[in-house]
């Protein structure tokens, strides 16, 4: 089982997802390095990423999740997946939007979809990041507790970012503050620096 160690530095996290002492998601430590016959450490190959113009998604085993590619699928605990090859869509609502998050995809309609590493604002999708996170090894510490706040309603879809401490950007833009913004088919989403996601038609 990988060692799991607390972002501030604290000793003896404890054995949950948690800190014991400050109450921060642990985090997967890095792996040790090892040394290349000149003596120097290995360099990590830099991650493949989508050739679109104005894309720049990292590549799964399935290519871009953007462009024309399912939602890869995310080993659980259970020995299940997170997404198939139709991904499974959360929430209620009357057909338009989804955001597709590389472990899943959530339909927009009724309740508003938060992003962020808290369990009390965020719920199954913060539950989800942290489980993706471990068994990928990427870093989604940066991304806030609430971060930004996704929804549907009569007059469309939105975003609205909430972070005072790291943006959200769509296709490349930082939001401002607290100010919604329209999201339609084909837009990508940043979250601090390392989550990306796409907003995507649902299925009928």
């Amino acid at each position: 089982m990988a060692t799991l160690i607390c972002p501030r530095g604290h000793d003896d996290p404890g054995d949950g997802a948690l800190c014991a002492h400050c109450g921060e998601y642990l985090r997967k430590a890095p792996p040790r390095e090892t040394g290349t016959s000149a003596g120097r450490p290995a360099a990590s190959p830099a991650p493949e990423t989508c050739e679109e113009p104005g894309c720049g998604l990292e590549l799964d085993e399935s290519g871009c999740p953007l462009h024309g590619a399912s939602v890869p699928p995310t080993p659980r605990r259970d020995g299940g997946t997170g997404a198939s090859q139709a991904a499974t869509f959360h929430g209620s609502g009357a057909p338009g939007l989804a955001v597709v998050f590389p472990w899943d995809s959530y339909r927009l309609g009724g309740e508003p979809l938060v992003v962020g590493r808290s369990v009390v604002a965020a719920g199954e999708l913060a539950e989800r990041m942290l489980e993706h996170g471990r068994w990928t090894g990427r870093d989604y510490g940066n991304v806030s507790r609430s971060h930004a706040v996704v929804w549907s309603d009569a007059e469309g879809t939105w975003i609205r970012h909430l972070s005072t401490t790291n943006d959200t950007l769509v296709n490349g833009h930082a939001l401002p503050l607290d100010e919604p913004r329209r999201l339609r088919a084909g837009d990508v989403l940043t979250f601090a620096k390392g989550l990306r996601a796409h907003v995507a038609a649902q299925a009928g």
